[in-house]
């Protein structure tokens, strides 16, 4: 622990009847070379054997604090309870089927420890099967080095899409200024649009982080909106909608100076008119469902 009884990173694992991978991914990370650690799992009703596995890890390691939710709340929500519970400076989620190499830990606050206005770090990404087996495809995290949230904004736009980079180590206090996940899935990109507006984002450019890829991952389930946000029922979510009000909303909450507020708000609407393009058919869809759903009438087909 640090000096001031605080662990300097907390790992938060999110779980739902994950006993297929779950041990290996707690092994990982208590396997760490960063020892200065805590581990908040939170699991989610699972109806498999997650509780034991999280409790008998529980038991022989203090540095393991496992609490079981009574009904399932969807991932969102169980996402926002690791974070609230965690008390390092520095917070990572990881998914309960991810595995991270013994210098992650280590590797990322190496490059955040010699930049203060550093939000984010991750390392390079290998995909691996279910059997743990290499894929042959890897990834880098989203990389940003702007002086100004406006520079920040172009190369966060600029960069592929690595959703990924969401479970790099982030700067805590700050994550806690966003809005957090949206009640969308997919939602961790607007997330980390408004971390990019507060910090630059580093890369150590080792393949630290191992996802995994199987049919069971979060991608595949039968219904996103019942997985993410299950108090939602079958209602829609026009996420395309909920996208640009949320960037919205961002751009004018993260501090800067007014001048700086102009130039990002300038730079997302050169992409936000490429965006509402590309999506218009979706969006008036997404319109026109909602309009019915809250007017009780539905098309005949």
């Amino acid at each position: 622990m640090s000096s001031t009884g605080s662990p300097r990173v907390t790992v938060g694992m999110p779980v739902f009847n994950g006993e297929r991978h779950l041990a290996a991914a707690i092994e990982s990370i208590l396997g760490q070379t960063c020892q200065d650690l805590e581990l908040v799992v939170s699991d989610n009703a699972s109806s498999d054997a997650t509780p034991e596995i999280c409790q008998d890890y529980a038991d022989a390691d203090p540095r393991v604090r496992y609490t079981r939710l009574d009904r399932n709340v969807g991932a969102r929500m169980n996402f926002e309870i690791v974070l609230s519970r965690a008390r390092g400076e520095w917070f990572k989620w990881s998914a309960h089927d991810d595995l991270i190499r013994p210098e992650f830990l280590a590797g990322c606050l190496a490059r955040l420890d010699h930049d203060r206005g550093a939000v984010l770090c991750a390392t390079d990404i290998e995909v691996i099967d279910d059997r743990g087996e290499q894929l042959g495809e890897t990834l880098q995290p989203i990389t940003i080095d702007g002086r100004t949230p406006h520079e920040r904004l172009r190369q966060f736009f600029a960069h592929p899409k690595v959703h990924q980079t969401i479970f790099g180590v982030i700067r805590r206090s700050v994550l806690d200024s966003t809005d957090l996940l949206g009640p969308w899935f997919g939602s961790d990109r607007e997330l980390l649009m408004e971390l990019a507006l507060r910090g630059r984002f580093h890369r150590v450019d080792q393949l630290l982080f191992l996802h995994r890829e199987h049919p069971g991952r979060s991608d595949h389930v039968p219904s996103k909106v019942a997985y993410y946000t299950p108090e939602r029922g079958d209602r829609p979510v026009a996420q395309h909608w909920r996208h640009l009000g949320r960037a919205a909303r961002a751009l004018l909450s993260a501090p800067m100076p007014a001048a700086e507020r102009a130039r990002c708000l300038a730079e997302y609407g050169r992409r936000g008119r490429t965006l509402v393009g590309r999506w218009a058919p979706t969006m008036c869809r997404e319109a026109a469902t909602s309009v019915r759903t809250m007017s009780g009438f539905r098309v005949r087909r």
